[in-house]
């Protein structure tokens, strides 16, 4: 525990026995593949949920769907797992049919050799979008599509400003 206080996560799940402990302290190291090997030693909705956590951290959707969909059979009323589901879900869809969008049959294309997490010294942060923030957004890009973008018009407003800068010094 000593280790996990001071955020040495990656000593920490070396030296838990519990696998709670173990899976927390791993997911915070970074290390998802083997936090969702520890939560799915607990058989509970917390065990299921915290594992489909960390299996959306390693980037496998379609397991951590079953994870969730464990953890609200087990719980139904547990709101924060039914969200989570949904958004692996979606995740899900959303990844295969870029793929299938994208899909040209050439398969020379290079793409990433893998991803690294950096959750050491708190190099992440939680965020939360709300639907204030979304709203926000989708009314900045209805602005930027009104937005003209013919040069010619941007360089007569730019001389204009700047001569009319000019004129009060």
């Amino acid at each position: 525990m000593r280790a996990f206080n001071h955020k040495n996560f990656p000593e920490a799940a070396g030296l838990f026995t519990r696998a709670d402990w173990r899976g927390v302290a791993a997911y915070e190291a970074g290390k998802y593949d083997e936090a969702a090997a520890d939560f799915a030693r607990l058989d509970d909705a917390v065990g299921y949920f915290n594992r489909g956590n960390a299996l959306m951290r390693a980037r496998k959707y379609r397991q951590a769907i079953d994870a969730y969909e464990e953890a609200v059979r087990l719980q139904p009323d547990w709101q924060e797992a039914e969200e989570n589901l949904q958004l692996a879900a979606y995740t899900a869809d959303y990844i295969e049919r870029s793929r299938e969008d994208s899909d040209t049959g050439d398969e020379s294309e290079l793409g990433a050799d893998g991803y690294e997490f950096d959750n050491e010294n708190e190099g992440g942060r939680d965020m939360v979008v709300t639907k204030q923030q979304t709203l926000a957004l989708e009314s900045a890009q209805k602005w930027m599509r009104t937005v003209d973008t013919e040069t010619r018009d941007f360089l007569r407003s730019r001389f204009q400003l700047q001569a009319a800068m000019e004129g009060e010094l």
